[in-house]
């Protein structure tokens, strides 16, 4: 994590994030599917003084060999939610 006061709460759940979306990216391989990172998107929700913690490096998902970026706007396939 960064230099900054980053709380190791969310150092823990920023790597079982990780984690979890790295196991849906097993689990795909095993079933001959591959999960598209560049259509992949997390976004992080919190207290705007735990989301400052996070630093911009902090707050990318790495899943298997990928990093995913942050997104304020997340799709899927019934609706949108915008972060305001």
């Amino acid at each position: 994590m960064s230099s900054r006061d980053t709380s190791p709460h969310l150092c823990e759940v920023a790597a079982k994030l990780g984690a979890c979306a790295s196991a849906v990216s097993n689990w795909c391989a095993v079933k001959h599917l591959q999960l598209n990172a560049k259509k992949t998107e997390v976004m992080w929700f919190g207290s705007a003084t735990n989301l400052r913690k996070l630093s911009s490096a902090d707050q990318h998902l790495k899943v298997g060999p990928d990093n995913v970026s942050p997104s304020t706007v997340v799709r899927d396939l019934v609706s949108s939610s915008t972060l305001n």
